[in-house]
């Protein structure tokens, strides 16, 4: 028997067909780009490195963040403006009484001073330095007033920015800060050039070479006590010409009438005697009325006596009695017309209590202001200064120290 061999192939293989095999591999191929879709679709999207805009536009947690620290920012910008102004005020009302200080070391002490015999010791320079002494000075208390009511304000601002709140001041706290502000630096220009004008008197006098042994505070008491001595004797010296003449001119008309005959002719004499009085009555009333007059014009336009009167006399902005406060385009005295309307010409309380700014709305006065009296009886002082003013008032309007 034959024996086959190993590698003999007894039956072989039949090929699959051609048409068969195309169309496995396409299958094959489709199949594969539908994994790949597959794939590609399923696959989470890569953040883009191109920005778009802010994202947390559409976040509202994020919106409200941005939006708290706006209004935070906003609230402490504001708050540390009305800080800086307050830090401000303070800083003029330290040197306002650093001035008072000067004043007292420099000006004040030399009233039984050295520098002041030589003042005392020329006229003019004591004129001068009198009309300068007799201008109203702010007072310590007038400046510890402004800085409470500073504190007062700043009170809030402060403890919201230590908190870091939200908190919004009053509409007006910035217009009140502004309006104490003006008040500080007003009296720090006054009391600087109130001490400057005293010290430059002083000089004046030295450099005449003015020397004496009364002192200033003797020599100013002397000059007040003569200027109303010098007012009393004209007033007198008026009345007593006026009287003298009309008893020259009704003994004139007497010894006419002796030696006048006839019934006829004396009672011509009595009539003209008649209108001779009143002829001279007249003329010596309108002598007397010029004579006031002349002498209230001097008093109206002597510094001295002005200087006594700046609360309503002194330039500033602020209108008297309004509220809120309003302001003149141009710096300019007060108006008559208020003082009258509120009072003060015709009650010594209240004329006082204006010029030293006592209540609101005077507190507000830019002008200098009047130290307030302690007690009834100082009050009763201002009884014969606001007599005064009434007087010399319309001087002042005529002249344009005083506003009608």
């Amino acid at each position: 028997m034959t024996k086959s061999s190993p590698n003999s192939n007894p039956e072989p293989r039949q090929a699959l067909p051609k048409n068969i095999v195309i169309w496995l591999v396409a299958a094959a191929a489709g199949l594969l780009v539908i994994i790949l879709l597959i794939v590609a679709v399923s696959r989470p999207a890569q953040p883009s490195s191109v920005s778009l805009g802010p994202a947390s536009a559409a976040v509202p947690g994020l919106v409200l963040d941005n939006a708290d620290a706006e209004r935070r920012a906003l609230a402490k910008a504001q708050l540390q403006r009305l800080q800086h102004e307050g830090v401000e005020i303070i800083r003029v009302l330290n040197e306002c009484e650093q001035e008072l200080v000067a004043w007292d070391r420099e000006v004040q002490s030399e009233l039984t001073g050295k520098r002041g015999q030589a003042v005392a010791a020329d006229t003019e320079s004591l004129e001068r330095f009198a009309a300068v002494y007799g201008q109203p000075r702010t007072s310590k208390s007038e400046l510890d007033g402004c800085r409470s009511r500073v504190d007062a304000l700043l009170e809030p601002v402060m403890a919201a920015l230590s908190s870091g709140s939200f908190y919004t001041p009053a509409g007006d706290t910035a217009n009140q800060l502004a309006s104490e502000r003006q008040f500080a630096e007003i009296r720090r220009q006054t009391l600087r050039q109130t001490r400057q004008d005293a010290l430059s008197v002083f000089a004046y006098a030295e450099r005449k070479g003015a020397t004496g042994t009364r002192s200033l505070q003797e020599a100013l008491a002397e000059l007040e006590s003569n200027e109303a001595q010098i007012r009393v004797t004209a007033i007198t010296a008026a009345q007593e010409k006026a009287h003298r003449e009309t008893t020259q001119r009704i003994a004139h008309a007497r010894a006419e009438q002796e030696l006048a005959h006839g019934q006829g002719e004396e009672t011509r004499i009595k009539e003209e005697t008649r209108r001779d009085l009143e002829k001279q009555r007249a003329d010596d009333s309108i002598k007397a009325q010029q004579m006031t007059h002349a002498t209230l014009k001097a008093r109206a336009e002597n510094p001295a006596i002005q200087a006594k009167y700046q609360p309503f006399l002194a330039k500033g902005r602020v209108i008297l009695d309004t509220s809120p406060v309003r302001y003149y385009d141009m710096p300019g005295p007060v108006s008559l017309a208020t003082l009258q309307r509120k009072g003060a010409l015709s009650d010594a309380k209240t004329f006082a209590y204006i010029g030293c700014g006592k209540d609101y709305p005077w507190s507000k006065n830019d002008r200098p202001k009047w130290d307030c009296p302690p007690t009834e009886e100082a009050l009763s002082e201002y009884a014969g200064k606001m007599e005064e003013f009434r007087q010399l008032s319309p001087h002042w309007i005529d002249s344009g120290v005083l506003k009608p």
